[in-house]
Parts: structure tokens; C-alpha cells; sequence
């Protein structure tokens, strides 16, 4: 089994890293890009299944537009922006989750 690459874990750690404060939606939106960044090809055969579940669960079908001007918005914080709280806090544990089974497999 192939291990996940240190390019990963190193993306992942900022994401979850960057978390922290409130409100949670804002710091979700703020690291929106990672979504676009890290890719499944990275992660080990187990862990880019939960990595591809967590993207599909904030990549829309279709692209929000931002309210009058018609500029799209990212796809992830379109997505995230509709997002409840309760929402949000699973968004954030399963991030924080996938970050913990990277970190150990990349441990040991």
C-alpha cells in the first residue's frame, strides 16, 4: 500500500491549522482553496476515498454567482456559504479527522 505524500499532510496541516476562531463558516471560506489544491492523487488508496468524500461534500453542481454583480464565486465557498452551522462543524471534523489518520499513517 502506497502512503500518502508529505505535500498532504504539510496542505492539510495549514487547512485544520487555520480553523481555529469564529465564525467557523468565515475560516471554512477563507481556506477554500485548499479544496482546489490538495489533490486525491496524494493521499494513500484509503485516505483519498475520505479526502474525495470531503471535496464532493463542498463542489457544487453549479457555480453560485456573488448577489448583483454576476462575478462567480469559488465553487467551495459558495458552497460553504450556504452551509449551516451544524454543517460547518462536521465539515471541520472530518478535516480535522482526516488530518489525525494522515498524520499517524505518515508516523509510522
Amino acid at each position: 500500500m502506497k502512503k500518502s505524500n508529505i505535500f498532504a499532510y504539510v496542505e492539510l496541516t495549514k487547512l485544520v491549522g487555520n480553523l481555529g476562531g469564529t465564525p467557523l463558516k468565515d475560516r471554512l471560506k477563507s481556506q477554500a482553496a485548499y479544496f482546489n489544491i490538495i489533490e486525491s492523487r496524494l493521499f494513500s488508496d484509503e485516505l483519498a476515498k475520505d479526502w474525495e468524500a470531503i471535496v464532493n461534500s463542498v463542489k457544487p453542481v453549479t457555480v453560485p454567482t456573488a448577489t448583483g454583480d454576476r462575478v462567480p464565486l469559488s465553487q467551495v465557498a459558495g458552497t460553504i456559504e450556504q452551509m449551516n452551522e451544524k454543517d460547518c462543524q462536521l465539515l471541520a471534523t472530518r478535516l480535522k479527522s482526516l488530518h489525525q489518520k494522515l498524520e499517524t499513517e505518515l508516523n509510522h
